[in-house]
């Protein structure tokens, strides 16, 4: 009963906007941004497996506890459509191509780094914002 009336006390998290962005490689990275209350200080940069997207994890937020008692902004990047050689080449979203299941192999180095890259970014992209909003408040 304690657990139900503070999942009922929860605020949700409400959808901010969806977004798109530059990667390294100058192409579009969408990302989805929740946010559980107004001038997050907090940020979780969550990516999805093989084939998802950031939806997939959407859902969650509401349930996150930490999540309701200050505001956190949620960013679910998208990664790009690819072909993944492992599903004999089929295009699905795909944070870099999986050659195999043998971790001994070689694996899609390129790949992962550019997907280090575009999280970075989405990092950079939340420090930066925060920052100059935090520079707005003392300003003005």
């Amino acid at each position: 009963m304690v657990a139900a009336a503070a999942r009922a006390n929860r605020p949700a998290a409400r959808t901010v906007k969806l977004e798109r962005m530059n990667d390294s490689s100058d192409s579009q990275l969408e990302r989805l941004v929740l946010e559980t209350g107004e001038n997050p200080t907090h940020a979780v940069i969550w990516l999805h497996g093989l084939g998802a997207d950031g939806h997939d994890f959407e859902p969650i937020v509401p349930q996150l506890a930490s999540a309701s008692r200050r505001p956190v902004r949620f960013i679910f990047p998208h990664a790009p459509a690819r072909p993944v050689t492992i599903n004999g080449g089929m295009a699905m979203r795909a944070w870099y191509d999986i050659l195999g299941v043998d971790i001994d192999r070689d694996q899609d180095m390129a790949g992962i780094r550019a997907s280090v890259a575009s999280a970075l970014l989405v990092r950079d992209g939340f420090s930066v914002k925060y920052v100059n909003d935090e520079v707005k408040k003392v300003l003005h």
